[in-house]
Formats: structure tokens, C-alpha cells, sequence
């Protein structure tokens, strides 16, 4: 009975485990939830669904769910219940049933939080970038506004964090700083040998001006007593700083020594307008130094030049300022100009220099002194056009003289010199001229002789077998125009206001014999040294200045690209702005020719009277080599010679 007890109660409790197993097994597959995956455009799905346990979360689900899709580069997947536009997944959320969930692609953004100090001010507390973001790419600057003068620099985290570098990369949420500095340039000081400094440099706002600057750097420099200081940028040469400069960046400022001013007061004639009345000036300047300021000072009438005088005398370069001084703007017409030689004696000398033998010394010789009055040259040589406009009017009021040619073969521009006039024509144009000019003959300069004032008009007027303007008279008391002499030639060719290719004569410069009009080089001729240059230099030099037939090569004259006269003014000016004084048409000058052959001694105004009628050419021609070109050389030619290479300029006295 006992046994078969135990055997019953063991075949029950086998038959509930049966029954036990199976309805477990029921409950599992209840239990089962499939997840369908979805995604936007940009992502691929490489597994279209999941099956989860019910009453997962979310957290245990997000792992398999990502690894199920593939997101392109630089974005990530935002996940929803049922497609983009459900409920965002988060990570609490229990799956108790089968559902869809949509992966939805995003740009991979990090936070960035702004930061500043207190007097920036934040417009925009954060931004977001995408993950991976350098720092040169991202735009934080419209975050924030710094106050005037005031510049940032961006730090990580905060003031005291380290600089952000263009290639820092952004991969998680960060606070980023924006400290605020002035924005300044330093200016370092430094100073000539008698400056005193007492600090080196000056801290100034970015774009501040001198004028501000300009205070502070007063106080840091001192200088010996009675001495200024003029501030220069970089060194002692750079650029005088004045108030309006701005200071944009860092820089050097020079403090350079001054001696003490003076004042310069200018005047001038009825023909300038002067604008500042007094410059001040540092003493012991020169005048080559102080010229473009006094120039600056004044206006000049229309058609005038001005030459510049003190006590009466050109200034010359040299000049020093060593006390107070008034100067004077002296006008001419532009088609006159004014020479004033010294009031003291021009003391001849000997040519300091080779020059070809047999040729003239000039008139400045060595033992002899020569004063000139003020007069006035013409900047040119007399043009075709002006004596064919002059000699038309005179054939009609009394007068007698030569057609003349419009440059050497008489076919040319009426702007070449006119030529193949005698030198009784020229002087007889001259009179014609004043008359013309003046409305009367008065002023008229050449005569018939001094006891008979009868004006010269015919150039062919005889006494018997002689012309009678072979002998003519020159009435120095008389303004019109005539030619210049001799000494007023050599004089407005020669000068200078520097030693430059020059030697001194008394108190003035007159350039070397050997060298045409304005040349700072020598002419090449056989026996002469190039004084450092080549033979190429010195024909470069030439033909600057003068219109010429022939340059010395080195051993023989040779040809220029010359073939004839050319238009006046066509090569450089000399010193005093004078035209062609070297080369285009030989000119006539008042003189008799006598060879060579200077009288020593005092003269005032020299004219040179010989027994016979040769008159003197100065300047050379077109057709003659380079040292017949010289200031120094003369030629000569009968007063009735009409060459197709000797024209003629006119001068006036003042």
C-alpha cells in the first residue's frame, strides 16, 4: 500500500512539470517585440529590424539599433518613434509591442559656450558646430562686441586658458573666452648722438595721431639746451612725422637734433603773390636746403620765372642762414630771363681744366675783373615764327633787313631758329623789335654813332663803301632789346649755384671751359681725361644738353644722329634755364672777334671793339664737333655772313 502511495505521488508531480514547461515556452514567444528600423535619405539601413525581449528599454536597445544603420560623415542619427516626426526616443522608454523606429540623419554639432570679460559684450551666449570643427573655421566673432581701441583673443575655457590655435579641433561641448586688450602698436624711440631718452618705448593706441603721440614722446627726450628736436619715422632720414600721421603699426621714432631757428621773411615784386610771409628755418642751413620752402611760399604771375636774391645777390646753394634774413622773389618773363650777377668783381682765373689748344679761355681770364648789371636773356634762340613776325611789321614801318630760314635748309618747323641772318640784320631786328614792342623808338638801342642817335633800321645802309651798322653805336642807357655781349653770354652759359663740374670765380661758380652749357660732365676732345666716366658717358652728356654734329669716341670725332638744326628747347635747360646755349645755330653776340685776345684789368660791361668788322659766335652749331661747343669756345664771322647754322637770341638790360 505504501509503495503504491509513493509511486502515484511521483507520477503527478512529473505530469505538472509538463504541463509547466509548456505554458512557459507560451509566455516567451508573448513576450517577444520586433522593432522595425527606418531611416531619412542620408542614412543607410543594413538591418530592417530587431527582435527585443518586451519591457526593454531603450538605453539596452540604442547600441543595436546603431550598428543596424549607417550614417554619412560628419552627422549623426537622431532617433524617433515611429518616423521623423514622433516622439524622440529617450533612453527610459520601454518597448512593449512591436513598433517602428526612424533614424533620423543630423548634422554631428558640438556646443560652444561664449564667454567674455566685462567690458565685451556677449550678443550670442552659445553656437554650434559641427564635431571635428578646426578653430579657424569657426565664426565666433559675431558673438560678441568689443568696445573702441579694444581688441580680443579667444582662449579655451576661460581668461587664463590657453590660446586658441587656427587648428584646434572641436569634439565636444567646450566654453570658449574672449579676453579683451587695448589695441596698441609700440613705438620705439631712438635718438642722434645729443638725445636723451628716458624710456625706450611708447605704448599708443592703434591709428592714434602724431599730435597725440607726439606729447608723450616731448617728455621721454631731452636735448642740450637752445637745440629742437625734429621727430622722423625709422632713422634720421626716414619721414618727418607731422600731425596727421597715424600710427598703424609698430615703429621706430627718431628723435634728431636741431640747432636753433631763424626767420626768413619773404618779399618779392609786383609779379609774386606772397602766401607766408616768414618761414623759420634751422640755422647754418643752406640754401640748396631751404629753396623748396621759400618756392612754396610765393605765387607766381603767369608767364613770370623768379630768380631769388639776398641783399641784391643770387642766392647761391652754398648760402648759410646765420641770422635772421630777407629774401626776394626778383620775377622775369618766361621768355626772358633774369640773370643778376654779383655787385662785387667776378675774378678771372685760369682754366682749371684741359681745353683743346688754340681755343678761347673765355672772358674770365686770370688777371682780369669783370662786373655785369643786371639783364635779361632769352630762354631760347630767336625762332623762325617770331623774327618773320617782327620783320613783316618792320618791312612795313621803315625798316630794311634779311628774310632769313626757317632752321638750316629753310625748310623746317617755324619753331627752329631762325638762321642765315647777318649780324647787321639781327641788330636791326632788334631795334625793329623794341619799336614794336614799345610803340616807339626811344628805347632803341644800336645808333648810328654816339655824337649821331639816329636809330640803325636798313642793314644795307652804306656811307660811301662802308655799311654803317658795321660801326654801330650801343647805347648802354637804353632798355630795348639788342644782342647779348660777349661777357653777359659766357656769363648766363656758364653759371651756377654749386661747385658741381665748376670752379669758383670771386664769389660765384661758373661751370668748366671744357663742358657745354649745363653738362656736370666734361666734352670729350683728343688729350682730355673721361675724369672716371667713359667716352660713352661724356656723348651721353653732350647730346643732354646740346645739339651737336660730332662726340669724341676716344680717339676721333665721329658723327651724332644730328643731321640738322632741330626745334628749340628740344634738349635740357642749363642752370638758368636757358636753352641750346651750347650747340643748334651758333649764336651772334655784339662783340668784335679779336682772336683769342682778353684785356686784363677792371672792366664794367665789357664790349670788345676791334680794328676790323669779324664779329664773335658763341655756342657751336649743329655742324661743328662737341669743343666747338664748349662754353669756352668762340668763332667768328663777318658781319654781312649769313650761314645756315648762325642764328642769334636777344637780351635786354634790367
Amino acid at each position: 500500500m505504501k509503495k503504491y502511495f509513493i509511486s502515484t505521488v511521483l507520477f503527478l508531480v512529473s505530469l505538472c512539470g509538463i504541463f509547466s514547461c509548456k505554458n512557459n515556452n507560451d509566455v516567451a514567444k508573448l513576450e517577444d517585440v520586433k522593432i522595425i528600423i527606418k531611416a531619412s535619405n542620408e542614412i543607410t539601413i543594413k538591418k530592417n529590424f530587431l527582435v527585443i525581449k518586451n519591457g526593454v528599454k531603450w538605453l539596452d536597445v540604442k547600441k543595436q539599433a546603431n550598428e543596424a544603420i549607417e550614417v554619412k560623415e560628419k552627422c549623426i542619427a537622431q532617433w524617433h518613434l515611429e518616423d521623423e516626426n514622433g516622439d524622440l526616443l529617450d533612453d527610459g522608454y520601454e518597448f512593449k509591442k512591436d513598433i517602428a523606429i526612424f533614424a533620423l540623419a543630423k548634422e554631428d554639432l558640438v556646443k560652444l559656450t561664449i564667454k567674455a570679460s566685462s567690458n565685451i559684450t556677449i550678443k550670442k551666449p552659445y553656437i554650434e558646430v559641427v564635431r571635428g570643427t578646426k578653430w579657424k573655421d569657426v565664426e565666433a566673432d559675431s558673438s560678441i562686441s568689443v568696445p573702441e581701441k579694444y581688441i580680443h583673443q579667444w582662449k579655451l575655457s576661460n581668461e587664463n586658458g590657453d590660446d586658441l590655435q587656427d587648428d584646434y579641433v572641436f569634439d565636444v561641448d567646450t566654453t570658449i573666452f574672449a579676453k579683451a586688450k587695448r589695441d596698441t602698436v609700440i613705438l620705439t624711440l631712438r635718438g642722434d648722438e645729443n638725445v636723451t631718452t628716458t624710456q625706450d618705448v611708447i605704448v599708443a593706441d592703434r591709428n592714434e595721431k602724431w599730435e597725440v603721440v607726439k606729447e608723450v614722446a616731448k617728455e621721454a627726450a631731452s636735448v642740450p639746451e637752445n637745440h629742437t628736436i625734429e621727430w622722423h619715422l625709422d632713422n634720421a632720414s626716414g619721414e618727418l612725422l607731422r600731425d596727421e600721421h597715424v600710427f598703424s603699426k609698430n615703429a621706430i621714432i627718431f628723435a634728431v637734433t636741431r640747432k636753433p631757428f631763424i626767420d626768413i621773411t619773404i618779399t618779392g615784386d609786383s609779379n609774386v603773390v606772397v602766401k607766408k610771409n616768414k618761414i623759420s628755418i634751422e640755422k647754418e642751413s643752406e640754401w640748396k636746403d631751404v629753396r623748396s620752402l621759400a618756392d612754396e611760399a610765393i605765387t607766381v604771375a603767369e608767364g613770370y620765372t623768379i630768380q631769388w636774391k639776398v641783399g641784391g645777390t643770387i642766392l647761391l646753394d652754398s648760402y648759410k642762414f646765420l641770422d635772421a634774413t630777407t629774401i626776394f622773389a626778383e620775377s622775369s618773363s618766361k621768355d626772358l630771363i633774369l640773370v643778376s650777377p654779383p655787385n662785387d668783381w667776378i675774378i678771372g682765373k685760369d682754366a682749371g681744366c684741359k681745353i683743346p689748344s688754340g681755343f678761347s679761355k673765355g672772358v674770365f681770364i686770370e688777371g682780369r675783373k669783370v662786373k655785369l648789371s643786371p639783364y635779361k636773356i632769352a630762354k631760347t634762340e630767336t625762332t623762325y615764327k617770331f623774327y618773320k613776325e617782327v620783320r613783316d611789321w618792320a618791312m612795313s614801318h621803315g625798316y630794311n633787313l634779311g628774310e632769313g630760314k626757317n632752321g638750316n635748309k629753310g625748310n623746317g618747323s617755324d619753331s627752329q631758329p631762325v638762321t642765315s641772318i647777318s649780324w647787321r640784320d639781327a641788330i636791326v631786328w632788334c631795334n625793329a623789335y623794341t619799336e614794336m614792342k614799345n610803340g616807339s623808338d626811344e628805347e632803341c638801342v644800336y645808333r648810328k654813332s654816339e655824337s649821331d642817335s639816329s636809330i640803325l633800321k636798313d642793314s644795307d645802309e652804306k656811307d660811301g663803301n662802308k655799311f654803317i651798322c658795321d660801326t654801330a653805336y650801343f647805347d648802354k642807357t637804353k632798355k630795348g632789346f639788342r644782342l647779348p655781349t660777349e661777357a653777359e653770354w659766357e656769363y648766363a652759359a656758364r653759371f651756377q649755384t654749386s661747385n658741381e663740374n665748376a670752379e669758383q670765380y670771386g664769389t660765384v661758380f661758373l661751370t668748366r671751359l671744357h663742358s657745354v652749357s649745363g653738362a656736370k660732365k666734361p666734352t670729350g676732345f683728343k688729350d682730355v681725361e673721361p675724369e672716371g666716366a667713359s667716352w660713352d658717358d661724356l656723348k651721353k652728356e653732350v647730346i643732354k644738353y646740346a645739339i651737336v654734329g660730332k662726340c669724341w669716341d676716344g680717339s676721333a670725332f665721329v658723327n651724332t644722329e644730328i643731321k640738322g638744326t632741330e626745334v628749340v628747347a628740344s634738349k635740357e635747360a642749363n642752370f638758368l634755364g636757358l636753352y641750346d646755349m651750347s650747340g643748334n645755330v651758333a649764336e651772334w653776340v655784339f662783340d668784335g672777334f679779336n682772336f683769342g685776345k682778353v684785356e686784363k684789368g677792371e672792366h664794367i660791361d665789357p664790349v670788345t671793339v676791334v680794328k676790323g668788322t669779324m664779329k664773335a659766335t658763341c655756342g657751336g652749331s649743329y655742324a661743328d664737333s662737341a669743343d666747338k661747343c664748349c662754353v669756352g669756345s668762340r668763332q667768328s664771322s663777318s658781319p654781312n655772313g649769313k650761314k645756315s647754322s648762325l642764328g642769334f637770341r636777344i637780351a635786354t638790360y634790367q
